[in-house]
């Protein structure tokens, strides 16, 4: 399946409230993709979200079909409708599943703190070889974030076995969805990536943003006990290996410990670099997808896990 980033007739802008009475764009570019583009294992951008960036590809099977694969969009319609048409798509996509999309299946309202994920679902299926495969669906308002909106992450990934399907979603309750957090002014190079989020006194010094780039959105606020999901543009014609670069030491955990060759994936003219720097158990474990895309319109993906 060819990755199609934008579907015609389906260009946008999305702009946002700098919280001065000015609108401004959200991010650095005016273009968004909206609904009816595609993704991969079948799924579209809904009517009511908007596709922030490309669909990140980080590994393809020996025919070239994406193996594993994720998108951040952005909710600028009713929310509760937005993800019963996501739902209506994993329901479509795993049909054994239970899932009674008109009930906003996945969606909680109780037990929840900032960043947690309002509604979730995950999905499994076997393709045409028999060989499973899995998707998950969160919507999450994330504490920090630039938007003011709820963003949605999607990802599709062939692991090495199947789930099990547990029991089917609990519908919603029905009670009132929380609001988004509330937009905060997008940083300038040198300011933190995630102020709300970070684990550590000091993290706001060293997880910044780079010259060369921009912050689009934080979609997730990382694990229980800190961290950050981040999409980031290059700005200004930028270098996006130095930009990348830049990011790699500040997701490096040990000091002067070299950082391995990325994996590299090359899918629909894009190439898609995945580096983990070092990193693990009782502080960050990172991960940074570097995506070099055809037009010159580039993107990097930032998440840091506290451990």
């Amino acid at each position: 399946m060819a990755l199609a980033v934008v579907a015609a007739g389906a260009v946008i802008a999305i702009t946002r409230d700098t919280g001065s009475g000015d609108t401004a764009r959200l991010g650095p570019g005016d273009v968004f993709a909206g609904p009816g583009t595609g993704l991969p294992d079948g799924f579209e951008v809904a009517p009511g979200s908007s596709l922030l960036g490309p669909a990140v590809v980080d590994e393809v099977d020996a025919a070239g079909e994406p193996v594993s694969w994720f998108a951040i969009l952005l909710v600028d319609g009713d929310p509760k409708t937005v993800w019963s048409a996501y739902a209506a798509q994993v329901a479509e996509f795993a049909p054994d599943a239970g899932i009674e999309p008109e009930a906003a299946a996945g969606c909680r309202t109780a037990d929840l703190v900032p960043g947690d994920a309002v509604c979730e679902l995950s999905g499994w299926s076997v393709d045409s070889a028999g060989a499973p495969f899995s998707v998950n669906v969160a919507m999450a308002s994330t504490p920090g974030d630039v938007t003011g909106r709820y963003l949605i992450r999607v990802s599709g990934d062939r692991p090495q076995y199947e789930g099990s399907a547990g029991d089917p979603p609990r519908p919603w309750s029905a009670d009132p969805l929380r609001d988004p957090e509330p937009a905060r002014p997008g940083p300038a190079v040198g300011d933190p990536l995630a102020p709300e989020t970070v684990a550590y006194q000091g993290d706001d010094e060293r997880y910044v943003v780079v010259g060369g780039s921009e912050l689009v959105a934080q979609y997730s606020d990382g694990w229980l006990t800190g961290g950050f999901g981040v999409l980031l543009r290059t700005t200004g014609g930028a270098d996006l290996e130095a930009v990348t670069q830049a990011y790699v030491e500040q997701a490096n955990q040990v000091e002067g410990e070299a950082v391995e060759a990325p994996e590299v994936v090359e899918h629909a003219g894009t190439t898609v670099r995945v580096f983990w720097p070092p990193g693990g158990a009782g502080g960050y474990s990172g991960t940074i997808w570097s995506i070099d895309r055809p037009d010159g319109d580039d993107y990097l993906v930032f998440e840091l896990i506290n451990d």
